[in-house]
């Protein structure tokens, strides 16, 4: 298994802006406390447990490897979708 990279307590923010989630909704979510996003968004060291429960609800901080294979997965699903409406219309 290979090691996830290091997450900032800045990543972490933009993230949580860009999922639209507050702080107490993302703590919700990843069964961490309000505090401790607070606290991780402005610098606290994070623990290789957070890390790992905002990574599962944040697709933003998943490795560079989940995203790529997200976005793969989404490049098929297209594909699949195009070929079903172009093999319709002819």
């Amino acid at each position: 298994m290979t090691e996830s990279p290091p997450l900032s307590g800045q990543q972490v923010r933009d993230a949580r802006k860009g999922a639209g989630l507050s702080l107490r909704q993302l703590a919700n979510l990843a069964g961490l406390s309000r505090a401790t996003i607070h606290l991780i968004e402005n610098g606290a060291p994070i623990s290789d447990r957070s890390a790992a429960r905002l990574r599962a609800v944040l697709p933003d901080l998943k490795p560079p490897a989940s995203r790529l294979e997200r976005l793969e997965a989404e490049v098929t699903d297209l594909r699949t979708r195009l070929d079903a409406l172009t093999q319709g219309a002819a």
